[in-house]
């Protein structure tokens, strides 16, 4: 089991992110959201985004329910216990603790009453590890353990058949996070740090930082605005699939992260960014390149600075 000292708000925001999960920073010690951010508001999708809540500010985390996963938050001890003797198939899913209970992660719906649990999953928040409440860190029971399905007794016999367990819902293990954390995090957060003081930015809690201003100022140098002024997301994105427009800005057609025959991906020129309502996975270019090459972020950035920026 990996140690928890070792797994800082950032790592545990970098887990998440490459386990294809939405996140949201919430306020330091407290469960409120950061102004400006939502599940149906904005989400944290980008690198730099991540770095700049959970490594400078130190924000909690708040993850996005649904898209595949359902969190059950059971406001006691007994409650939980119970429900791993009910249901021992998932006692070893990856589970969270509170202040009072614990948070059980189970991949699927659960379209069913818990007893004593408050069953979380289109687009409810749930605070995660290892954030801090009220002096309690949320720590998860096992740091390595997977996020199992839901048993088929807690969801309608119709929506049970169409869960599919993916290896996005599950949580990366600590040995494959190693080498994203010690892939020179360190370094690129203290010229990050310089960047910004450079830039005198100066966010407050109340108002979040865009993203494309971000880029350049939190990326622990020039080398993601670099990749994204000289590949942009369109271009990158119809080299992987068909897509059309009808207003220039929001191009749809077949996601080339997951296999479905009905178009629910998207890519918001604009912004320069994508989404699939199908997968639920959200990014950049840099992030898209990611999740099609099956890397994390930090190995995505390496490998399009040696094929763009050569």
């Amino acid at each position: 089991m990996t140690e928890l000292s070792e797994l800082t708000l950032y790592a545990w925001a970098l887990r998440w992110l490459d386990a294809g999960r939405l996140l949201v920073p919430l306020q330091p010690v407290s469960k409120r959201i950061v102004g400006g951010y939502g599940p149906v508001v904005r989400v944290v999708t980008d690198l730099a985004e991540a770095r700049y809540w959970w490594e400078l500010r130190r924000c909690n985390i708040g993850l996005v329910t649904g898209h595949g996963v359902t969190v059950l938050d059971f406001d006691d001890v007994v409650s939980w216990r119970g429900f791993c003797s009910q249901f021992p198939g998932v006692a070893d899913t990856f589970t969270v603790r509170t202040r009072r209970g614990a948070h059980v992660y189970l991949a699927g719906q659960v379209t069913v009453a818990v007893p004593g649990a408050e069953v979380k999953y289109n687009g409810g928040i749930v605070v995660t590890c290892v954030s801090v409440v009220a002096g309690h860190t949320y720590q998860p029971v096992n740091s390595d353990a997977k996020i199992l399905q839901a048993p088929a007794d807690l969801s309608l016999p119709s929506e049970s058949q169409v869960v599919i367990t993916t290896p996005q819902m599950m949580c990366p293990t600590s040995a494959q996070l190693k080498p994203t954390i010690a892939a020179g995090d360190r370094a690129q957060s203290k010229l990050m740090i310089a960047a910004a003081a450079r830039a005198q930015l100066k966010p407050t809690m109340g108002a979040p930082a865009p993203i494309v201003k971000s880029n350049v100022a939190r990326a622990g140098g020039d080398t993601v605005s670099r990749i994204k002024q000289v590949l942009p997301i369109l271009d990158y994105a119809e080299t992987l699939t068909k897509l059309t427009t009808r207003d220039g800005r929001f191009y749809h057609g077949l996601c080339p992260v997951h296999d479905e025959t009905r178009p629910s991906f998207y890519v918001d020129t604009k912004r320069g960014l994508f989404g699939c309502y199908g997968c639920g996975k959200r990014g950049d270019v840099i992030n898209l390149y990611a999740q099609v090459n099956h890397v994390r972020l930090a190995e995505a950035i390496s490998r399009l600075a040696r094929e763009v920026l050569r």
